[in-house]
């Protein structure tokens, strides 16, 4: 078990994740698909609140129609990508505490599917990158204070519990 992220891989990170996985397997799969989602609108939701949009200096007087009514539809999916993620946490926590009774979450083993699902996950990995490079932030020292906060959560037994500071 990794005390600290040092001397940090991705294969060590993975098995120290998994000792803070604890939903039930009736919903492996599907548990952590409901995060990935909630998390990812709570990232939206602090972003969109730390942005500011401006015209280009250049066009003084003239902003583009086009160029706004394509911003105005990114920010409406964005928001709505924000309101999902709010909703699936809701449920994700829900049936961890409470299950789906009579349901079971079968996942494929079809070699194409995980294939397919391991360049998705990449990809992710990519913007996960790219997203904190442009915020100025490290990676590892993401991976640490992800580490640091659910060790913590762990030792204080409120790895189940709601809020970012709790």
């Amino acid at each position: 078990m990794m005390n600290g992220l040092d001397d940090f891989n991705f294969a060590d990170y993975q098995d120290w994740a998994k000792t803070t996985a604890i939903y039930p397997d009736q919903i492996k799969g599907l548990y952590p698909l409901l995060g990935l989602v909630g998390e990812t609108g709570e990232v939206v939701e602090k972003i969109l609140a730390s942005l500011h949009i401006v015209a280009d200096a250049s066009s003084v007087g003239e902003v583009d129609k086009e160029a706004f009514d394509k911003l105005n539809k990114i920010m409406s999916l964005l928001n709505t990508v924000k309101d999902a993620g709010k909703e699936l946490e809701v449920l994700k926590k829900d049936i961890r505490k409470n299950g789906l009774s009579g349901i079971n979450v079968i996942m494929s083993s079809n070699p194409e599917v995980l294939e397919d699902i391991k360049k998705e996950l990449g990809d992710q990995q990519w913007y996960q990158a790219a997203l904190a490079s442009d915020w100025g932030l490290n990676l590892q020292d993401v991976a640490q204070a992800n580490h640091d906060k659910l060790e913590s959560r762990k030792e204080r037994n409120v790895i189940h519990g709601s809020g970012d500071n709790r």
